[in-house]
């Protein structure tokens, strides 16, 4: 019994084909991945870990638990570096949006990941008139990055008034669109 002899241009669209259906159930999956809705069931962190942080100005140890009072509405968590350039750029807009909020319940956790303290303070320099629903905190071994599941800075988090997670913003964002300031509100309970 003789066997398939395939010709050249046989193998070669035979592995065209199989490489075209690789592609398509890798994409295929990966929307299952990071299919997300409103409710969150969709999302791989479900809830806030507990994560131990220094503050930049006094390096006093806090727990994200301790930022949580009973008014809290909702908290984003905003990892960042000064080695980031996108980082830098879109951190003054944040500042902007947050205190936007500032009256609104929500608190914003910003944590500076294996950065130099000295560089983080210079930056911050940069922006005045912090608003008093920020906190500043520095993590230079990277525990919250690997904790939160971030792969590169900017990344942010909203978490609701149990801390259960409500959205991931991945990669710097326009802090000033309505969509998201209504989004926030939605999803916070306002």
């Amino acid at each position: 019994m003789k066997g398939i002899v395939l010709t050249p241009s046989t193998r070669i669209l035979s592995v065209a084909i199989l490489l075209m259906l690789t592609l398509l159930y890798s994409n295929y999956q990966r929307e299952i991945l990071f299919k997300y809705n409103d409710s969150g069931d969709y999302l791989i962190l479900k809830y806030l870990p507990k994560l131990e942080l220094a503050t930049v100005y006094d390096n006093k140890m806090i727990t994200t638990q301790e930022i949580y009072t009973p008014t809290t509405r909702g908290l984003f968590v905003h990892l960042w570096a000064t080695w980031c350039a996108p980082c830098e750029a879109e951190l003054p807009h944040f500042v902007k949006f947050a205190r936007s909020e500032q009256n609104n319940d929500i608190k914003f956790l910003l944590i500076a990941v294996n950065d130099d303290l000295k560089k983080v303070k210079k930056f911050l320099k940069t922006i005045p008139n912090m608003p008093s629903n920020i906190i500043l905190t520095m993590d230079e071994k990277g525990i919250s990055q690997n904790m939160m599941g971030t792969v590169k800075v900017p990344e942010t988090y909203l978490f609701n008034r149990q801390g259960k997670h409500i959205k991931k913003f991945v990669g710097p964002q326009n802090w000033e669109l309505v969509e998201i300031q209504s989004f926030v509100n939605k999803s916070t309970g306002k």
